[in-house]
């Protein structure tokens, strides 16, 4: 089934054992969603998904509809870390 140029499996209620986000985009790279990956920037001008569970680019994954489901889980990701707090010294 095609969605929006990207490929959706039906399944069900299927989740990443890892993160919790349901499997519904698919790195066709490595098999695993979008919340298993990172990006990496190999050249200034070079953006590439980054499998977190194989530790290695995905060179083959460069759907429009991936990057910007990966930009998504990135923002809410980060939107949830605790806040940076300035680390007191002794004096």
């Amino acid at each position: 089934m095609e969605v929006g140029g990207a490929e959706s499996k039906d399944l069900g209620r299927g989740c990443c054992e890892s993160c919790g986000r349901p499997l519904d985009l698919w790195c066709e790279d490595c098999g695993c969603p979008v919340s298993c990956h990172d990006f990496i920037y190999p050249k200034a001008d070079e953006r590439l998904p980054y499998c977190l569970w194989d530790f290695g680019p995905c060179p083959q994954e460069r759907r429009p509809a991936f990057f910007a489901e990966m930009e998504a889980w990135l923002q809410a990701m980060r939107q949830h870390l605790p806040l940076e707090r300035p680390v007191k010294h002794a004096a």
